[in-house]
C-alpha cells in the first residue's frame, strides 16, 4: 500500500491511457455505430438504397469525416455481410455443437432450424447474404470467404464424419459399398479448396446428396422469409419440418442407410 492509500496496481489502473488508445477505442465505438446504423436502415431501405451520406447525417458527422471510417458504400456492404456470416455461423455452431457427434441426424437438423430461427429473426440480414445480389456491388472474397463459408464447412464436416462412419461400418463387414449412380469426381472437385480439401475422402454420391439436401433446407428458408408461400400461409412450422425430413431422406439415401 502506497501513501496516497492505493497499491501500485490501482494506480496504473488509474492512470491516464495513451493517447493511441483513445483514439482506437474511440474509432471502434464510431464504427460500431455506423454499423448499427446501417443495419437499421438496411431494414428500412434495403441494401441498394444504402447511403452514407444518410448515415453521416443521423450521425451528425459531415460525408467528408464519415469517410475516416468507411471508404464507401462497398466497404460498407462488406462489412455488413460480415458481420451477418459471423452471426449467422455463430448461432449454428452453437446449435450443431449441442448435438452428439455421432447423431447426424441430429447434426442436420440442428444446422437447419437454426438457419431457419436465425433468418426469421434477421430477415434483412439473411436477404443481404442470401438474397438477390446489390446492382453494382460485388464483395470481395478475401473479406467475405472466411465468414461466408463457416455454416457450409459445419455441412461438409457431417458430410466427411458420415462418410468415415460408413467407412468404418463396411470395413467391419468385410463389404464395400457399390455407386448407385456413376456420378464422376468433377461434378463436385470446384469444392476441394483448402477449406474443404478434406472432401477428397467423401465419395462423390455422398456430397451430392448432402448437397442437394441442403439446397432443399434454403429453399424452404427462402421461401418462408421472402414470402413465397403467401402472406397468410399456416402451418409454417410443420411445413418446414416436413422439408428437413425430406432432405435428412436424400443427404443419407443411397450410402446403405440402414448403417446410420
Amino acid at each position: 500500500m502506497d501513501s496516497d492509500g492505493g497499491t501500485r496496481a490501482e494506480k496504473r489502473s488509474r492512470a491516464p491511457k495513451t493517447a493511441q488508445g483513445i483514439r482506437e477505442r474511440n474509432r471502434a465505438a464510431i464504427e460500431s455505430e455506423i454499423l448499427a446504423i446501417a443495419k437499421r436502415h438496411l431494414t428500412q431501405v434495403g441494401a441498394p438504397a444504402l447511403s452514407l451520406r444518410s448515415i453521416a447525417k443521423e450521425l451528425e458527422m459531415t460525408p467528408s469525416a464519415l469517410y475516416r471510417y468507411i471508404e464507401n458504400r462497398d466497404e460498407l456492404l462488406t462489412r455488413l455481410i460480415v458481420e451477418s456470416f459471423t452471426s449467422l455461423s455463430t448461432d449454428v455452431t452453437k446449435a450443431e455443437a449441442r448435438v452428439d457427434r455421432s447423431d447426424f441426424e441430429g447434426r442436420f437438423r440442428a444446422l437447419a432450424t437454426s438457419l431457419r430461427k436465425w433468418a426469421l429473426a434477421k430477415p434483412h440480414e439473411f436477404g443481404l447474404i442470401y438474397g438477390t445480389p446489390v446492382p453494382g456491388f460485388k464483395a470481395s472474397p478475401t473479406r467475405t470467404l472466411e465468414a461466408g463459408t463457416r455454416v457450409f464447412l459445419l455441412l461438409a464436416r457431417l458430410g466427411a464424419d458420415m462418410q468415415a462412419f460408413i467407412d468404418q461400418q463396411l470395413h467391419k463387414s468385410g463389404k464395400y459399398m457399390e455407386s448407385t449412380d456413376l456420378l464422376d469426381t468433377a461434378a463436385v472437385e470446384g469444392l476441394f479448396t483448402d477449406y474443404f480439401d478434406f472432401l477428397q475422402d467423401v465419395s462423390p454420391e455422398l456430397i451430392m446428396n448432402v448437397l442437394a439436401a441442403w439446397n432443399l433446407i434454403m429453399g424452404g428458408v427462402s421461401a418462408e422469409v421472402f414470402g413465397h408461400y403467401g402472406p397468410d400461409v399456416a402451418g409454417a412450422h410443420a411445413m418446414f419440418d416436413a422439408w428437413v425430413d425430406r432432405a435428412w431422406r436424400v443427404a443419407a439415401g443411397g450410402l446403405n442407410t440402414h448403417t446410420l
